[in-house]
């Protein structure tokens, strides 16, 4: 019988010096559970944060909104370098030269800045366009960064752009209204 309390004892003590180690083996699955919760948040929060404006889905008027400001934007850009590419009087001394090259690489970047932001608009949202018209407006701003094509040429494909998509149109027609007649 003593042997028996003895080895009763030493289980007692077995058990209470492992008691720490049985706490911690009760808590990890609730570690578990809180970090596996921790990077579902934080992958839902980089969600939010990397499409514009924080909204999680953007209606198709908002995305057309941002494609003709874009489109806008580009027009304007293009016109401004074809401005600064021709300046009048046409002197040639070496600082307006220069001058003139800095602008037009300036404004060279920038046409690629808009034209990268549009496909992306494109890209992200591209479940709200049919295939045919995705592909064509895609065609359409490549051909916006082809080399060799001028100011004039770009404006014309603009212009088709702008004519070619429904969605491209205001969204407010005011000649339709009658306040401009």
């Amino acid at each position: 019988k003593k042997e028996l309390l003895v080895a009763m004892q030493a289980i007692d003590e077995l058990f209470n010096a492992n008691q720490v180690n049985l706490q911690l083996l009760a808590v990890t699955p609730a570690l578990f559970a809180i970090f596996a919760m921790q990077i579902v948040f934080k992958t839902l929060v980089a969600a939010i944060r990397s499409t514009s404006r924080g909204k999680v889905v953007e209606s198709a008027s908002a995305i057309h909104r941002d494609l003709r400001l874009g489109c806008r934007k580009l027009e304007r850009l293009i016109t401004l370098s074809k401005l600064i590419s021709s300046p009048v009087g046409e002197e040639s001394m070496d600082g307006i030269t220069s001058n003139v090259d800095a602008n037009k690489s300036c404004s060279i970047g920038e046409t690629m800045s808009l034209l990268y932001r549009l496909q992306s608009i494109l890209v992200v949202n591209s479940t709200i366009f049919d295939d045919v018209t995705l592909k064509q407006l895609q065609e359409d701003l490549r051909d916006l960064s082809e080399p060799g094509v001028t100011s004039k040429q770009q404006l014309i494909i603009l212009d088709r752009i702008h004519r070619s998509y429904p969605f491209m149109l205001p969204s407010r027609n005011i000649w339709a209204s009658g306040l401009l007649q």
